[in-house]
């Protein structure tokens, strides 16, 4: 825990020195909370958000009559993703290996890569350009991401291609987005054989789909990936030497509406923190001692205390909503289950209020069963715990709840809820957790900063 304690207590009012080490040390454990605190929030949007991807496609597998099409479909060059949800070593798509390439570092051939991705940027911007202004109007907005670095593309291909820089092909990268699933089928129809097949089509060397169907990368991230070959031309030349590949992302609007342009962000913290291996927020918080509980209760109380009331809130506040809910599992994990009983019961009403997520939805339906942990908890109104558990059967017949083990009766007590011996008996399943709070206690900041600001360390070396 954090009992921060100097080691040497004033001898006398005049010690300054004494009395600046009393006070530095409890601010230290100050900033470790806070920055637990933010991690913590930040674990549960991660979660909260793959949630809310999967109950949308599942939402579009039941209600769209194209999806059956749509997954008897095998894309081009579509290799597919491994039991873990990353792309097979085997990509049958590659940068071309040139000859000169042989006497470069990969370094200087990633470098190379990074300079053609410059140069056939304008084509690739053209392509997605033509796209958007079809007459079939399919394409309701392109967006042009930027080249990817030189240190990204390193940490990628070592991380998913055992090094092999060649297979990195989203130097040189574009998002599109469409309705619905038969939007993309057409934009595919109409690139392989419209009149879009000599603008774009005739480039076109891999579509895929396994990212968009039934194997999601982790998060619940989705899309389709279009990949394009352009011709790079020397600079005052038209004669063309090289080729590169160049990546479009085709995003469902359902789906991109729940996360936006940080979806990708949320999808890059998932991957690193594998966040797959628990579907519920609340047991990162499990292996936590009493003292670090107490500490990161007392941050959120500062943190809710300049945001709005709970009585007071509404739906559409999602970062103070957000942070409700994280307090809520502090009280619940700390058996204050009559204070987690009160947030869970509000943010119930804030999400049958808000028009985006209603009932039915899997969100809402986890707080219901938190809020039937808590009556289960205190032995109050059976009637009640009843009546949440047939809701729970009701709706949630309709729709996946990856939070809720398929093993478990409703009735069974809650793992948040058990002692720290079950919980020790249980352990191999939050391992990842405790790896993730182990490096966040022992260099807060350097684990902080990596979390939330990515960038922090090479802005300060230029």
């Amino acid at each position: 825990g954090f009992n921060f304690t100097p080691t040497k207590k004033p001898t006398k009012v005049g010690d300054q020195r004494s009395n600046e080490t009393a006070k530095e040390l409890p601010g230290s454990a100050l900033v470790v909370m806070r920055d637990s605190w933010s991690f913590y929030k930040r674990l549960c949007s991660s979660i909260q958000y793959r949630h809310r991807y999967y109950h949308a496609f599942d939402s579009m597998q039941q209600n769209d009559p194209v999806y059956p099409y749509l997954n008897s479909l095998t894309g081009m060059a579509d290799n597919g993703l491994d039991t873990a949800c990353y792309e097979t070593r085997d990509k049958e798509i590659s940068q071309p290996k040139l000859p000169k390439y042989k006497h470069l570092s990969r370094n200087q051939v990633a470098q190379a890569l990074v300079q053609q991705a410059e140069q056939v940027l304008p084509q690739l911007t053209q392509i997605c350009e033509y796209l958007s202004s079809g007459d079939l109007g399919l394409v309701q907005d392109a967006r042009i991401g930027p080249i990817k670095t030189l240190d990204a593309a390193l940490k990628k291909s070592d991380k998913k291609y055992d090094g092999d820089i060649h297979q990195v092909t989203d130097f040189c990268r574009a998002s599109l987005i469409v309705q619905d699933f038969a939007s993309l089928l057409a934009l595919l129809e109409w690139i392989r054989s419209g009149k879009a097949h000599s603008r774009v089509g005739q480039y076109l060397c891999r579509v895929k789909l396994s990212t968009l169907k039934a194997q999601p990368k982790i998060g619940g991230y989705r899309d389709c990936i279009i990949n394009v070959e352009l011709p790079v031309k020397s600079a005052g030349s038209s004669a063309v030497k090289m080729t590169h590949i160049c990546e479009i992302q085709v995003h469902l609007w359902p789906l991109w509406v729940i996360g936006g342009m940080s979806g990708f962000e949320r999808y890059h913290d998932c991957l690193k923190y594998s966040t797959n291996s628990s579907s519920n927020a609340y047991h990162s918080l499990i292996r936590l001692d009493r003292a670090t509980l107490r500490g990161m209760t007392v941050v959120s109380e500062q943190d809710l205390a300049s945001q709005t009331p709970l009585h007071k809130l509404s739906w559409d506040e999602e970062a103070t909503v957000l942070a409700y809910f994280a307090q809520a599992g502090l009280f619940l994990k700390s058996g204050r289950t009559v204070w987690a009983e009160g947030i869970f019961r509000r943010l119930i009403v804030l999400h049958l209020e808000s028009p985006v997520l209603g009932p039915n939805h899997s969100e809402t339906l986890f707080l219901y069963h938190c809020l039937l942990r808590t009556l289960e908890s205190q032995k109050k109104n059976p009637s009640e715990q009843e009546e949440i558990r047939e809701r729970i059967k009701l709706y949630g017949g309709q729709h996946q709840l990856p939070w809720l083990d398929d093993n478990a009766s409703l009735s069974d007590p809650d793992p948040i809820l058990l002692n720290e011996n079950r919980h020790l008996a249980a352990g191999h399943i939050f391992s990842s957790w405790e790896e993730l709070w182990d490096d966040l206690l022992q260099a807060p900041n350097q684990a902080y900063y990596t979390i939330v600001d990515p960038a922090h360390d090479e802005r300060q070396a230029e």
